[in-house]
């Protein structure tokens, strides 16, 4: 009995997940997108990546985007990633972090084996190997086209630049570990870190209004969304 209710139990299960898949179909989903943003941390009082996320719709144009919020926290940032990835399949994973003294909207090229930052997390910890995984390479480049949206970005006006360092702090160490969770679950899905400057209320040197930031992650989006013959769709 204890079987028989364990397999009943199973099956419900796929059976919602098939649900949930094939209604996407119908409502003209045909890729999902994993955005993600960070909390704020150290002295600042705002991310404007936590306000791009809770601008953006749950839909644009044939994208279904879902969203997570990420702790500004080495323990606890890939955890609560990890537990997004588990439960569905995306075709794209953006993530947005706070680079305050950005002079531009930056594409990281590549993630580092590497969080020798000496600032502390927003749980009070600094990473005292800062090696994120010895048993990983020592870098992973991401998948996706940068130089055609980077061509598509400037020429829609957006202050948008290639970088091939995403830094040392928790936005490099979330970008790697999640490169290497593709990677090593041999999953389809492409994955792209996108550093935000400060916005014009947080006094720095340079800084953007948030209606830019916001237009140009949805620029992103919906480029991934039109140039998706450059890669191969996940199946519903």
């Amino acid at each position: 009995r204890k079987f028989s209710s364990f397999f009943v139990k199973i099956v419900y299960l796929f059976l919602i997940l098939w649900y949930n898949d094939k209604k996407e179909a119908i409502q003209g989903v045909v890729m999902r997108i994993l955005l993600t943003a960070f909390e704020p941390f150290g002295t600042h009082k705002s991310n404007p990546t936590q306000e791009i996320l809770n601008a953006l719709p749950d839909k644009i144009g044939k994208v279904k985007l879902y969203k997570q919020l990420l702790p500004v926290s080495f323990a606890q940032s890939f955890e609560a990633l990890h537990d997004r990835l588990r439960e569905k399949s995306f075709d794209f994973i953006v993530l947005m972090g706070l680079s305050s003294q950005a002079d531009g909207i930056l594409l990281e090229m590549a993630a580092h084996n590497h969080a020798g930052s000496e600032k502390t997390d927003n749980d009070g910890m600094i990473l005292q190997d800062p090696c994120i995984d010895p048993n990983a390479p020592l870098a992973y480049a991401s998948a996706i086209p940068y130089w055609e949206a980077l061509k598509s970005l400037q020429e829609a006006g957006y202050p948008v630049k290639v970088s091939s360092s995403a830094g040392n702090y928790v936005c490099n160490y979330i970008y790697f570990k999640c490169l290497h969770y593709i990677e090593s679950n041999y999953l389809a899905s492409k994955c792209v870190f996108v550093h935000m400057p400060a916005t014009d209320d947080m006094g720095y040197d340079f800084s953007l209004p948030l209606d830019t930031e916001i237009k140009t992650i949805t620029h992103l989006i919906e480029f991934l969304s039109d140039h998706q013959k450059l890669f191969k769709p996940l199946d519903f």
